[in-house]
C-alpha cells in the first residue's frame, strides 16, 4: 500500500483502488460468513434429526440459521448486481 501511494500520484486512481481492494475483501468476507452459516445450518439440521430430546429447538435453530443464510444469499446477489 505504501509503494502504491508513493508510485501514483492521482489521487482519484488512488482512491478508486482502495475502494475495490476494500469491496473484495467485504465480499469475500461475506462469501466466508455465508458457507459458514451455511455448514451450520446443516450440522444443526443434522443435530435435530439425531437428537432424541430438544429435536424441536434444534430444528427452529436450523429453521432461524438457513433463513439468515437465505438473507445473507440476498445480500450478496444484491451487492454483485450492484457492482456489475
Amino acid at each position: 500500500m505504501l509503494q502504491l501511494i508513493l508510485c501514483d500520484y492521482d489521487s482519484f486512481s488512488l482512491a478508486s483502488i482502495t475502494i475495490k481492494n476494500f469491496m473484495a475483501s467485504q465480499q469475500n468476507l461475506l462469501k466466508f460468513l455465508y458457507w459458514f452459516l451455511f455448514v451450520s445450518t446443516i450440522v444443526t439440521f443434522w443435530i435435530s434429526l439425531r437428537s432424541d430430546s430438544h429435536a424441536l429447538e434444534y430444528s427452529l435453530a436450523a429453521l432461524a440459521l438457513w433463513a439468515s443464510t437465505y438473507g445473507l444469499h440476498r445480500v450478496i446477489k444484491s451487492k454483485s448486481s450492484a457492482r456489475d
